[in-house]
């Protein structure tokens, strides 16, 4: 069993039924059964369910069933198999009473009256309306179990449910988990002929579709999820998030009350890891009606107030027939942010506010992602009219208030906590933290989490615990945490760092040239000569100091925002002219966003930046190892080519001889500065020039580096036919396709392990 004690004294309830468990269990029987003590049950397995009484009888039988049934209900609505069996422990009578659920499927169906009930309460007025089969046990004899354990070694099994809008989205999760094909058409299938995944837990569903309109969203399959940008947080992540929540708690003054405040809930899947105590004081909102079904049905009258508020005569509360928003939930509006309800204890002295929160992440210059909630842009919302009067820009030309998941920390801080123990428990990406420098407060606990499960890319994302007392700090290092084999699972401990200079700021060069003109060519993407694509392009300016173009923005390591081209860029500006008298000192700039983030816990966790300012010009050594890895590497895509305009443009990025680059590289290796290492680099490069010069494709006019080669002569050719009749393709040329990719792998080598710890010595990587 996965249970074990430490105290075998019968010192209360809860070490009673540890020891229960490890007796009953332990029979070979049950090696590969697994008890789960979560849900605030008192344990369950395959089939079974149990609730521990000191006696049983004194207690009244049925307030204990009454009790388990609650559970029951809440397990039906999450789409958690319902146990058949029911067992009351009796610890002073020694005694299991065994009821059949199905004698109670009507309660079990009925989610909207018994799923928000306090378990610990039971059903006012309840009987049971069966006798129980009694079982004796003597947890102090070796045959004392036998029987017991007879009941609990069968084959397990359970109560077949009823499929409606208050259970639905539950066994679409479940659905999804356990399917081979988990998509949503193949779920309906399954709901109306449940002959698979769902065969043993549900009844035949006699519906239609257009019964869960409003909820449909929810039922995607993962892939569509991930499509949309669903974002919601896994329950292991969750729970380990409660972990801090608790402490916060613990630290709230005495004679002080509390409310955990999630103004964008979702449906739920924070809160659902609180017990029933602590969501009595809990305030949850959420802003689409589809969600706040399911937050009502998941949470209802078990929490201090949901927003809005369950409506005593109308199915649902106001909303927008078109978008599906509620009235008054959307928290960055001025009506939420004076609601009463949340406002009478924000104000209260003897009050202290904990922040539960994963808000929506969502960016208007880029993608959008959602944590359980959706809202359109944040142009035009309160709040950010608001921040923007407030909060000055960290660097130039970053709008705080763009970013939606910044609105959410930025109003939390700013008019929510309001007392030094006061707590915001907060998932997001870090960079709000990071390069938004918008939380200069104390630091109590935290983790790093793996996006991926939040169906999005692997990345990190930060659940940190905030005291509302200031602090500053330049770095925080806390463990990162993955799922693996449906468990949370330590991987490494990641350090962050704050940033303060942009590399566009302050390293770009940006001096004007002795002379040229305006009639050069632009390049695209690819390195091949293209058309300007927007009016915001830089000048296409020709002249002779001009050897390349490199383009970045900002802090980020999207592969969009890195090209090396051999003119201006097409389409955007944030970029400058890498000139031939400094150019090897400008080249660090590019491998440093040219990180490659192999690691989850490295995406979003580094930054390029300028804070150690020119102090890496200065090394020669760093220079050359910079220099090298970027002719040699195909994320360069400088090419020559003959221009449009009638100029024949060179690689000068290359190590071919006749270019900017060997010249510098020979200068080096004149004065012995050329490692062993570097020197078959430039062997192995060389032997792919000569391996090229009789191919047609080979013009002898150009200069070639890796990407070029590549893309022009590296290509593909018919090689056969498949048995459907469609072109087989293989490399023309396969010794060049493997040198290449020898190449390559000997390049990314190099520059792990001789480049990136100087980039971060330099801070140009950080």
């Amino acid at each position: 069993m996965a249970i074990k004690i430490t105290n075998s004294l019968l010192v209360d309830e809860v070490t009673y039924q540890s020891q229960f468990y490890e007796k009953v269990f332990d029979d070979a029987r049950f090696d590969d059964a697994e008890l789960h003590l979560d849900r605030s049950t008192d344990g369950y397995i395959d089939g079974t369910i149990f609730e521990h009484k000191q006696n049983v009888t004194s207690y009244g039988r049925s307030k204990a069933l009454s009790q388990a049934l609650i559970y029951l209900v809440r397990f039906n609505r999450d789409g958690e198999p319902v146990p058949k069996n029911i067992m009351l422990v009796s610890q002073n009578e020694q005694k299991v009473y065994l009821y059949d659920a199905n004698d109670y499927l009507d309660i079990i169906n009925d989610i909207p009256t018994y799923a928000t009930m306090q378990a610990s309460q039971g059903i006012e007025g309840f009987k049971e309306k069966s006798v129980p089969k009694e079982i004796d046990y003597d947890l102090g004899t070796k045959g004392g179990c036998k029987e017991l354990r007879d009941v609990l070694s069968a084959t397990p099994e359970y109560v077949k449910v009823d499929i409606t809008i208050h259970n639905v989205y539950g066994w679409s999760q479940y659905f999804y988990k356990h399917s081979k094909t988990p998509k949503k058409v193949e779920f309906f299938k399954e709901l109306r002929k449940p002959k698979k995944e769902l065969a043993n837990f549900i009844q035949p569903w006699l519906g239609e579709e257009q019964d869960f309109a409003l909820i449909m969203d929810l039922l995607n399959d993962p892939a569509q999820q991930k499509k949309l940008g669903a974002f919601y947080t896994p329950p292991l992540y969750a729970r380990k998030a409660v972990e801090f929540v608790r402490e916060a708690i613990k630290r709230v003054p005495e004679g002080n009350d509390y409310i955990i405040l999630d103004r964008c809930a979702g449906t739920g899947a924070l809160e659902y890891e609180l017990t029933e105590e602590e969501l009595k004081h809990v305030i949850v909102n959420t802003y689409e009606l589809k969600e706040w079904h399911a937050l009502k049905d998941r949470l209802g009258n078990l929490v201090r107030h949901i927003i809005p508020p369950i409506p005593e005569k109308t199915a649902y509360p106001d909303y927008d027939t078109g978008t599906g928003f509620l009235s008054g939930a959307d928290a960055l509006s001025k009506e939420f942010l004076e609601n009463e309800t949340i406002m009478q204890y924000v104000n209260n002295p003897h009050c202290n506010i904990i922040l539960f929160e994963n808000p929506p992440y969502a960016d208007d210059s880029g993608d959008a992602h959602k944590t359980g909630t959706s809202r359109g842009t944040s142009k035009n919302n309160y709040i950010a009219e608001l921040m923007n009067q407030k909060v000055k820009p960290t660097f130039p030309g970053l709008v705080q208030s763009k970013d939606i998941a910044n609105l959410f920390i930025w109003s939390g801080f700013e008019y929510y906590l309001k007392k030094p123990n006061d707590a915001y428990i907060l998932f997001s990406p870090i960079k709000y933290w990071k390069t938004g420098h918008l939380v200069n407060k104390k630091l109590m606990d935290g983790c790093f989490f793996n996006r991926t499960h939040f169906h999005a890319s692997p990345s990190v994302i930060s659940c940190i615990w905030w005291e509302n007392t200031d602090d500053t700090q330049e770095a925080i290092t806390l463990p990162a945490y993955d799922i693996v084999d449906n468990k949370i699972q330590k991987t490494i401990d990641v350090t962050v760092k704050k940033v303060h200079k942009t590399v566009n700021g302050t390293l770009f060069d940006k001096r004007p040239f002795a002379s040229h003109t305006t009639d050069g060519i632009y390049s695209a993407s690819t390195g091949l000569e293209g058309k300007k694509l927007s009016a915001t392009a830089t000048e296409n300016i020709y002249s002779d100091e001009m050897i390349a173009y490199l383009f970045l923005v900002g802090f980020s390591f999207d592969a969009k925002h890195i090209y090396l081209t051999r003119n201006t860029l097409n389409y955007r500006k944030n970029g400058f002219y890498v000139r031939r008298d400094n150019f090897e000192k400008k080249l660090p700039l590019f491998c440093a966003k040219a990180f490659p983030q192999d690691n989850w816990y490295e995406t979003d966790v580094y930054s390029t930046t300028g804070d150690g300012g020119t102090a890496y010009e200065a090394d020669i050594e760093f220079l050359k190892r910079c220099l090298i890895w970027t002719c040699l590497t195909q994320k360069n895509r400088c090419r020559s080519l003959d221009g449009s305009d009638g100029r024949l443009y060179l690689n000068e990025l290359c190590l071919e001889e006749g270019t900017e680059a060997y010249t510098l590289f020979n200068k080096w290796r004149d004065l012995g500065l050329i490692t062993d290492e570097e020197d078959e680099l430039f062997t192995n490069y060389n032997a792919i020039l000569d391996y090229i010069k009789d191919k047609k494709e080979y013009n002898a006019r150009y200069k070639y580096g890796p990407f070029q080669i590549n893309e022009e002569i590296n290509i593909l050719e018919v090689v056969g036919y498949d048995k459907q009749g469609k072109e087989k393709l293989g490399h023309k040329y396969g010794d060049l396709n493997d040198m290449l990719t020898q190449l390559k792998k000997k390049v990314q080598k190099y520059y792990n392990e001789k480049i990136v710890s100087d980039l971060l010595k330099y801070e140009l990587l950080k």
